[in-house]
């Protein structure tokens, strides 16, 4: 927030004028800015002692202005410039705030989502619960998000939406938070495979090899589909990959195993002479076709998607010993909470926790 003294030379022809300069005070403060005229000159040419005086008297006034509207915005912040403010654009707003708020990869994301959903032109003075509601169905009903991914998003357009009406740029009366739901977290497991499904796709031979290697590239370094579809022969150093991650532009520190290596060096003979490792379908639609028929062909009928390998990879670790923090790492995730909800017991190693209670017998 800022408030400037400012001067301009009157436009006006008297000879009166032509020594003068008219003082307002300039003030920027929530991405606005209003302008208020002083009804004060000061000569631009001091030429006698009254004039001298007269600039010093009116230079005290202004500053004295200045002080008590300084005052009077920290007393009461929210309703300087609330009609002006409430004339904004939503979307080009959030984005100020996100900047300047320094939001992580969750609030980009968000952002993402809300510029696909919300109209450029939507104003403050026309934003309601109804438009919220809307954004909730579009999250729950996108494919390429899951629940909870859509729960963390909608949160976050809430706590914006909360802060904006505490602000009064949001009418609270029109808004009514009160009537909007909140996403719930799924409460289910998410799909991963066994160990018998993993050897079962391993074992399987399918027609399109490029395709099969994609999909056990993942389950064997947990990397997401978009960054295997990415992954250079450059990504490769030694025996490891060094990735940057596209959801969040953090890199991924992945020492190779047996099944990766094996998995590159059948690439390298395949497309060793591309930019890029893996030869996919760039459509969403034509992936998935693949990999239905790739699950059918390994006799694979539970609902699995593609991040459904990325889950196994964590668990898989994670059955082998492994402790979240080492998963967390190679996974890229930015805190433990992201690694648990990848991360599930395997029947094998419940049934090894429960014996191991027998020595008490």
């Amino acid at each position: 927030m800022k408030i400037a003294i400012r001067n301009y030379r009157s436009r006006s022809k008297k000879k009166a004028n032509s020594n003068r300069l008219f003082l307002y005070l300039d003030f920027y403060h929530f991405g606005v800015r209003k302008k208020e005229s002083l009804n004060a000159f000061v000569h631009k040419v001091v030429k006698n002692k009254e004039e001298k005086d007269h600039n010093k008297r009116i230079i005290e006034y202004v500053k004295r202005v200045r002080a008590e509207r300084l005052l009077e915005i920290q007393n009461d912040p929210q309703n300087l410039f609330v009609h002006e403010r409430r004339k904004q654009f939503v979307v080009p707003t959030l984005e100020v705030y996100i900047k300047e708020r320094k939001g992580g990869d969750n609030w980009t994301s968000m952002f993402k989502k809300v510029k696909k959903h919300l109209a450029s032109n939507l104003t403050f003075e026309n934003f309601s619960h109804r438009h919220i509601n809307d954004f909730r169905q579009k999250l729950l009903d996108a494919e390429a998000i899951n629940q909870d991914t859509a729960s963390a998003y909608f949160n976050l357009m809430m706590i914006f939406c909360r802060e904006k009406v505490e602000d009064g740029v949001l009418s609270s009366s029109k808004m009514k938070l009160s009537r909007v739901k909140n996403i719930p977290n799924q409460k289910k497991i998410q799909p991963y495979l066994l160990k018998e499904e993993v050897t079962q796709l391993v074992k399987t031979d399918f027609q399109d090899q490029n395709f099969k290697n994609y999909c056990m590239f993942s389950v064997f370094s947990g990397l997401r589909g978009g960054d295997i579809r990415d992954l250079r022969w450059t990504d490769i150093e030694g025996q490891h990959l060094l990735k940057t991650q596209n959801k969040t532009n953090n890199d991924v520190f992945i020492p190779k195993n047996k099944m990766v290596n094996q998995i590159l060096e059948y690439q390298k003979k395949l497309n060793g002479q591309q930019e890029f490792i893996f030869d996919v379908p760039a459509s969403f639609m034509g992936r998935k076709k693949l990999l239905n028929d790739f699950l059918q062909r390994a006799g694979i009928e539970r609902r699995i998607t593609f991040h459904s390998f990325r889950r196994t990879f964590g668990t898989l670790l994670h059955a082998s010993g492994n402790d979240l923090y080492t998963i967390k790492e190679m996974l890229g995730h930015q805190n433990i909470a992201n690694t648990e909800r990848y991360v599930y017991f395997m029947n094998d190693k419940k049934e090894e926790a429960s014996r191991s209670l027998d020595q008490f017998m």
